[in-house]
């Protein structure tokens, strides 16, 4: 699968979570500590707009000042639909994926930055349907892409973006769970 097509099959994924969620279910609490299932929703929508500045070599004082903007709004899915796609675009254009990125994970290229949206789209998808109680399949086809993704998984675990992986076991879907320390048992 091109990298381009998984993130296109993560944003499907994200954006059919985003979708499914009942209105009465927004204030659940998720896998992520302390956080809701709104407060998952406006983080991964806004980091699409963070992803692009970094890609774009915006300033570190407009990346952090993004973060105080709820991009995702009332309507997440509308947002993600606005939003997303002038990532895609940035991402798409040549020499992207080469590109050094500044990331506040530290220095990584283009093609990182690509596999890091893709596994927090697929992730926070996750998180999502988990809170809302909605249905909280990945998929094989991402979930083996995403597995080749460890590399990266690794990198960021280290600056503290991901908890430890836990052992390796069941479902190509659990494996990745547990790689990014999503399952630990």
């Amino acid at each position: 699968m091109h990298d381009l097509d998984a993130l296109d099959l993560s944003t499907a994924l994200l954006r059919a979570r985003l979708a499914a969620v009942p209105g009465d279910r927004w204030e659940a609490a998720t896998p992520c500590e302390a956080w809701t299932v709104r407060d998952v929703a406006a983080h991964v929508v806004g980091d699409a707009v963070r992803y692009r500045l970094w890609l774009e070599g915006a300033p570190d004082e407009e990346v952090v000042a993004s973060r105080a903007v709820d991009f995702a709004g009332d309507d997440p899915v509308a947002a993600l639909d606005r939003i997303q796609g002038a990532l895609r675009e940035a991402l798409a254009a040549p020499g992207a994926l080469d590109h050094t990125v500044a990331h506040s994970a530290g220095v990584i290229v283009g093609r990182e930055l690509l596999e890091l949206r893709m596994l927090e789209q697929a992730l926070h998808a996750w998180d999502i349907a988990v809170g809302s109680g909605t249905d909280d399949t990945i998929g094989d086809e991402l979930c083996a892409r995403l597995l080749r993704a460890t590399p990266t998984i690794d990198r960021l675990r280290s600056a503290g973006y991901y908890a430890a992986a836990a052992a390796p076991a069941g479902s190509l879907q659990e494996q990745l769970l547990r790689a990014a320390g999503r399952l630990r048992t």
